[in-house]
């Protein structure tokens, strides 16, 4: 079982990086005063890692199964995402696919850092974790 979960983190973490790469290819569509390393991209991943590590934690004290955890995870990091960009695009603010990109590293950096917490500090047989499910 530990092979599988394993595996499976192995498949999202290759998964983000391809999804990086298909996004950073330079485009003529890019805005150019859209920075990849500009202020806003180190707030869309610097919130994105902490609500990743946050959601997975949270959802961590109700026993819910790692991969169940994984997936709601990034439906509550993306989706915020998402919707900050949807907000942009009604003219708010700017738009920018390089926003959602850093989005996308922090919730692989949030889930790696959930994930490597959970198995190397807190390992299922330890009776002291906090577990809120039954």
């Amino acid at each position: 079982m530990e092979a599988a979960v394993r595996a499976k983190a192995l498949r999202f973490h290759w998964a983000a990086v391809a999804a990086f790469l298909c996004v950073a290819l330079p485009s003529q569509a890019q805005a150019a005063g859209d920075a990849w390393w500009g202020k806003d991209k180190q707030k869309h991943l610097l919130l994105s890692s902490g609500a990743a590590l946050a959601t997975y934690a949270w959802l961590g004290f109700f026993d819910v199964e790692p991969s169940v955890r994984t997936g709601a995870t990034a439906l509550v990091v993306l989706g915020a995402g998402a919707l900050k960009e949807a907000w942009d695009l009604l003219g708010y603010g700017h738009p920018s696919w390089k926003d959602m990109t850093w989005n996308l590293i922090g919730l692989a950096v949030g889930l790696s850092v959930g994930w490597a917490v959970e198995r190397w500090l807190w390992p299922k047989n330890n009776l002291w974790v906090p577990r809120l499910g039954y």
